[in-house]
This record gives C-alpha cells, structure tokens and sequence, in this order.
C-alpha cells in the first residue's frame, strides 16, 4: 500500500530490505524521484523498493490540451486523408492526444509510415491502432535521427509535440530534405512539489533523482537552485538532449540512461548514486524526519 499526495507518491517500506549489513546497491536506504506520475512510475518504484531504496514520484508538471485543439484535429484530418507521408511519436502522451482528437479508439494515419522514439511510445501507438515502422535502438530525437532512412527527400512528416519541446527533429528532419510540420499536440504547466518531495527537499534525504525531459530537468532545477535548497546530489537523464536541458538548467548530470525503461533507469541511477556517495550513509527517511508527510500507511486514491 503507498500513500500518496496530489501531483505525486510516496512509496512505502522498501521491499525486502536486509536485516544485516546493505546489499551494495546504489538506491538501499536512498529516498530517490521519478520526475513521472503514480501510473507511469510505478514499474519505477517497484524495482527501488526490491533494491531497499524509497521512490518519489512526481511529474513537476501538469499536462492539458493544446492552445489550439483545431490546429491537432486539422492534422489529424490531414493525416487520415493521405496528405502526409510520416507520423513521428515522441512520448505516449503525443499519441493519447491524437487519439482524442480523432474522436475514436484508434487513429487512422493514412497511409503515412509510422516512427517512435521509443518502445513505450511505440506500443501505446499500436493499440491506438497504428502500424509503427520505425522504433530506434536509441530511445532519444537523435537516435532516432540516427536511424531516420536514406532518401525520401519533400515527404512530409508530421510531429505532435509538447510546446515545450525542442526543435531538435524539426531541424534534424529538414536537413535530410524532408518538410516536417510541427504541431502543438498537449501543454505543459509547471506545478508545485508533492508533500512528499518537499520534506525531501527540506530535509536533504533526497539524494537522486531521474529527469524524464527537458521541461522536467527544468522545473526541478527552478525547485531546487532557485529556492536556495542544496542540489540534488545525483541527476540522471533519459537521453542526451535532456541530458543537455539539465546542464543548461543548472543541474550537474551524473549520468545518461540509455533507455527509458524502468529496469535501466534504477540500475543506471544506481550506479551513479554508487559512485558519487560511496561511503556516505543514507539520512532519514523523510517519512520518519516529517511527520507532515504523507504516510505510507495512508490508502491511495490510486487504490480505491
């Protein structure tokens, strides 16, 4: 059972936690965060708690529809009559976009070649109906530039984005000679710490951390540098362009993962955390140093 407060999650006990000495593990003892919600995290903080350490999940962030919902549905509309030739996914929440502008369970893409920049990316597209052609080894907009085909110069390549996000594959796709079309699918607003982060934050147990974009490396960096708090000791970044965001926030990035799965994210961030605290013990637990925090045996509304 977690207890959970709005915009983000405590999580309970760790798992299996030893009675003796600790396992070696970089997250035992360490309250980590997630920069996702309780749904998307959850994988996440499973794998901490089985490796003795205490997960925070918070987004920072809170999403919403578009400046423009008739600019996505007259994509969209564009898409179904074959009037584009690419459909580029870059997060799961792009295709959860289209799929409420197109009114219906699945999306009809046309015609157009399908590309993720991910595997969770691609399978929400696929039960939404689309035949994803392309998913890169690399989860990131350069990996999948890396991997974009030879030739194919003037198709037209249509991009549901965040308005926030960088224009990384417009520029990317535009010097291979294809004509992207940038189309602003959901917005981004910043929103306050958990409970749960902000006593993590006071007390300085929050020792590692996991940014999931650039606005999310962002807002942290505006929560933490910019309200005189110590740092977080150990940022981890999905992909090299967040990676870049971070250090442009202010955020010292330990480490890059590689993929953004959940197994790689903890044993990534645990290393880091390996070897940027070796010898240093893990302070309280902020659940026990702030009773004001949420506590873990409080029922989730996820839960019920």
């Amino acid at each position: 059972m977690t207890g959970a407060t709005p915009g983000g999650e405590l999580a309970d006990e760790p798992d299996g936690r030893p009675d003796d000495e600790p396992t070696g593990d970089g997250v035992w003892g360490r309250t980590v965060l997630l920069t996702r919600d309780a749904e998307r995290g959850r994988a996440f903080a499973t794998q901490v708690r089985a490796r003795g350490g205490y997960p925070l999940l918070d987004p920072l962030q809170t999403y919403g529809p578009p400046a423009s919902p008739q600019a996505l549905a007259v994509a969209v509309a564009r898409l179904a009559a074959g009037e584009l030739d690419w459909l580029v996914l870059t997060s799961a929440r792009a295709v959860d976009a289209l799929v409420e502008a197109a009114g219906s369970a699945s999306v009809d893409v046309g015609g157009a070649r399908v590309a993720a920049v991910g595997a969770a990316t691609a399978a929400r597209a696929t039960a939404a109906g689309m035949a994803v052609e392309l998913v890169p080894e690399r989860a990131s907009a350069a990996g999948l530039l890396a991997a974009w085909p030879v030739g194919g110069e003037g198709e037209r390549v249509l991009l549901p984005l965040s308005a926030l996000a960088p224009d990384t594959l417009v520029a990317g796709l535009s010097a291979f000679g294809l004509v992207p079309e940038r189309v602003e699918a959901y917005s981004v607003q910043p929103q306050e710490p958990c409970v749960a982060l902000e006593a993590a934050l006071a007390s300085g147990a929050l020792l590692g951390a996991v940014v999931t974009s650039g606005s999310t490396a962002r807002r942290l960096a505006d929560i933490t540098l910019g309200r005189d708090r110590a740092p977080v000791p150990v940022v981890v970044a999905i992909g090299d362009t967040t990676a870049q965001h971070a250090r442009d926030a202010g955020l010292t990035v330990a480490a890059v993962a590689p993929q953004p799965d959940a197994f790689t994210l903890v044993m990534t961030l645990a290393d880091a955390l390996d070897e940027a605290l070796e010898g240093i013990p893990a302070p309280a637990h902020p659940d026990t140093a702030h009773p004001d925090t949420a506590h873990p045996d409080t029922p989730s509304p996820e839960a019920s």
